[in-house]
C-alpha cells in the first residue's frame, strides 16, 4: 500500500466513504478544466516568506504550522490558516500595531506550496512538488505514466505529459513576467496603477491574468507606501532642525548681547581699578565671566555648524533613497525582460516538441485500442472543508490535492476504488469496541 494512502487521516477517508455510500456530507463539483480564478489561500505546510519593511529581524521564511499559524520572533503565533496573501499581510501588520511598532508594512509571498499526493494505476503512487499551472496530466506524467504494461505506449504517453506541463509552465511565467514589466514600468513611472498595454497578447478579464495583476499591484502599493514613508520620516527631520537652529541662533544672539555689557562694565571697572578705588581681585572674577560667555558663543556656533551640516546630509540621504528605489526597479526591470526574452525563444521550441509528443502518443492518447478510459477523482481542501471533484485529464491542481487515477475498460465495471476500500477499513476500525481500562488505571 502506497505511503501516501496510509498517511490519509481518518476524518479525510470517512468523508470520502460518505460520499461512496451515497452521504451528502462532501460537496461534489463538476470537472475543472481550468484554475480557479479567486485568490489563493494559505494552508498548513505552505512555506511563506514575510517581510516586515526596515525590520530585518521581524522579517524571513516561516512556515505555516500544524494550527495554521506562523510564528514570529517577538511577536509570537499569528492564525493566517485559509487566508489569501493580502488578508495575511493585514492580519501581520495589524498583530505588529498592537504594542510593537506603528504602521507597519508588509509584504508575503509563497516560496514553497504544499505538495501533491497521487494514487491509483499509476506506476509510482506518491508525494510530488507542485508546480503552477500542474494539471492532473503532469501529475501523472511526474507518477511515471499509467499503468505498468504496454511500456513503450506509456513511456510515450509520459513524455507527452512532461512536454504538455513544460509548454504550460513557460506560459504561465511568460504571462507572469508580462504582468510584471507593467507593473516595473508603472513603479519607474511613479504611477500608482499597473495597465497593460495596449496590444498586450493576455488580456486583463482573463482569470489568471486578473489574479497575476492583482498580486502585481498590491506589491506596487506596498513599495510605494514605503518608499514614500522613508521619504517622509527624512523630510519632517528638516522642520525640527531648522527650529532647533534658530532656538540655539537665539540663545547666541542673548549671549552676545550678555557679553556686550559685561564688556561695558569691565571697561567702567578697569578705570576704578586704574585710579585705586576698586580692587583688582574683581576685575579677575570679571575677566573670567568675559572668557565664560565668549566660550558659550564658541559652543553655539558650533551647534548650528552642525544642524546645518545635519540639514545637508538628510538631503542627501533623501537623495539616495530614491536613488536605491529607482536602481532596484531598473535592475528588476531588467531582469524580468531578459527572462521574457527566453520564454519567447524557448515556448516555440516547447511547442514543437509537444507537438512531435502528441504525434508519437496520438493512438495512446486517443483510445487507439477503443476500451480505454480514465476516471479522475480530486479531493482538495478549501476554506477548512474537503471537496470531492470530478475530473479529467486536463483539470487544473491546487496545492495540496490528492489524486486518484483509475483505469476503466469499456464493457465492463469500473474498478474498486483504492479510497473507497480504505474507507470501509476506516469504517470497520471506527465501529470495532474499545477494550475497557481495568479499575485504577488511566486510559
Amino acid at each position: 500500500m502506497s505511503p501516501v494512502v496510509q498517511s490519509l487521516r481518518l476524518p479525510t477517508l470517512l468523508l470520502i466513504g460518505a460520499l461512496a455510500f451515497g452521504s451528502t456530507v462532501l460537496h461534489v463539483r463538476p470537472v475543472l478544466a481550468e484554475s480557479d480564478a479567486s485568490p489563493q489561500q494559505l494552508s498548513t505546510g505552505d512555506r511563506v516568506q514575510i517581510t516586515v519593511f526596515q525590520q530585518p529581524e521581524l522579517s524571513g521564511d516561516f512556515v505555516v504550522d500544524r494550527s495554521g499559524a506562523v510564528i514570529l520572533p517577538l511577536v509570537g503565533a499569528i492564525p493566517v490558516q485559509d487566508l489569501t496573501l493580502v488578508e495575511a499581510e493585514k492580519r501581520i501588520a495589524a498583530r505588529l500595531a498592537d504594542g510593537y511598532m506603528d504602521r507597519a508594512v508588509v509584504s508575503l509571498k509563497i516560496n514553497e506550496q504544499r505538495p501533491i499526493h497521487i494514487l491509483g494505476d499509476v506506476r509510482s503512487p506518491g508525494s510530488y512538488p507542485y508546480r503552477y499551472g500542474a494539471s492532473v496530466l503532469s501529475a501523472v506524467a511526474l507518477a511515471g505514466g499509467i499503468g505498468a504494461a504496454e511500456q513503450a505506449a506509456a513511456g510515450n504517453r509520459s513524455e507527452l505529459l512532461q512536454a504538455d506541463e513544460r509548454l504550460q509552465v513557460l506560459q504561465a511565467t511568460h504571462r507572469a513576467l508580462y504582468v510584471r514589466r507593467a507593473r516595473l514600468e508603472a513603479q519607474r513611472a511613479g504611477s500608482p496603477k499597473v495597465v497593460l498595454p495596449e496590444g498586450a497578447p493576455y488580456a486583463s478579464d482573463d482569470p489568471d491574468v486578473a489574479r497575476i495583476l492583482k498580486e502585481e499591484q498590491d506589491i506596487l502599493s506596498v513599495q510605494r507606501v514605503g518608499h514614500e514613508q522613508t521619504l517622509r520620516l527624512l523630510r519632517d527631520q528638516k522642520p525640527r532642525l531648522t527650529a532647533e537652529i534658530a532656538g540655539v541662533k537665539a540663545q547666541s544672539d542673548a549671549e552676545e548681547k550678555q557679553l556686550q555689557l559685561l564688556q561695558e562694565h569691565i571697561a567702567d571697572y578697569n578705570k576704578l581699578v586704574s585710579t585705586g578705588l576698586a580692587r583688582r581681585y574683581a576685575m579677575i572674577e570679571l575677566q573670567r565671566e568675559e572668557a565664560r560667555h565668549k566660550g558659550n558663543l564658541a559652543r553655539f556656533a558650533a551647534d548650528i555648524a552642525r544642524l546645518e551640516i545635519s540639514i545637508g546630509e538628510i538631503g542627501v540621504r533623501i537623495q539616495e533613497a530614491e536613488n536605491e528605489y529607482m536602481r532596484r526597479t531598473i535592475t528588476e526591470l531588467q531582469e524580468a525582460r531578459a527572462r521574457m526574452q527566453e520564454m519567447e525563444i524557448t515556448i516555440p521550441l516547447a511547442q514543437e516538441v509537444r507537438a512531435a509528443r502528441l504525434t508519437q502518443s496520438r493512438t495512446a492518447l486517443m483510445g487507439a485500442a477503443g476500451d480505454t478510459t480514465y476516471t479522475v477523482a480530486i479531493l482538495r481542501s478549501r476554506s477548512g472543508k474537503e471537496e470531492l471533484i470530478q475530473g479529467d485529464m486536463r483539470t487544473r491542481l491546487a496545492p495540496g490535492d490528492i489524486i486518484e487515477v483509475r483505469q476503466q475498460g469499456s464493457g465492463g465495471p469500473a474498478p474498486p476504488s483504492l479510497i473507497g476500500s480504505l474507507v470501509v477499513q476506516a469504517q470497520n476500525a471506527a465501529t470495532k469496541p474499545v477494550e475497557e481500562a481495568p479499575v485504577g488505571e488511566t486510559q
